[in-house]
């Protein structure tokens, strides 16, 4: 399997902060990766974004196409989404993060990488879908928004 699908590019732009997008709008196909890259959780980010991807495969067109409009909106707390809509986010996630696991699987815990170790990947995943609930929440008026 191609890990990059074909006609994306990885952009990197080191800074101290850390963000990861997939930008993918007619002719531009970019992954964009902020951070220092020698940093696990960099390299886990780009991961994650190509997982995006390959999960979007996954998906019929109408599916495909309700996802994407989802994780646009996510953000954005004028627009009303239900909370199936963010749910779909939530699962989206955990789809992209499997393909992490699945990819890294044989780099895992082999004693000439320590640092590559399925707890820090857990747990920097687990840091990313605490991210996400905590919006969730915030959307459904489950707990105060936060500036």
């Amino acid at each position: 399997m191609k890990l990059v699908p074909s006609g994306y590019r990885i952009f990197f732009r080191p800074s101290s902060g850390h963000h990861a997008q997939v930008i993918d709008d007619n002719d531009i196909n970019v992954i964009q990766i902020s951070g220092d890259f020698a940093q696990l959780r960099t390299l886990l980010s780009l991961m994650h974004e190509i997982g995006h991807l390959h999960a979007d495969k996954q998906y019929d067109p109408g599916m495909a196409k309700k996802i994407s409009d989802v994780r646009k909106a996510y953000t954005n707390y004028s627009v009303k989404l239900t909370e199936n809509d963010l749910q779909l986010v939530v699962q989206d996630e955990i789809n992209a993060w499997d393909f992490v696991l699945n990819q890294l699987q044989p780099f895992i815990n082999p004693p000439a990488h320590p640092l590559l170790s399925e707890n820090a990947i857990k747990e920097d995943m687990e840091h990313s879908l605490k991210s996400y609930r905590k919006i969730i929440d915030e959307r459904l008026g489950r707990v105060p928004i936060s500036l």
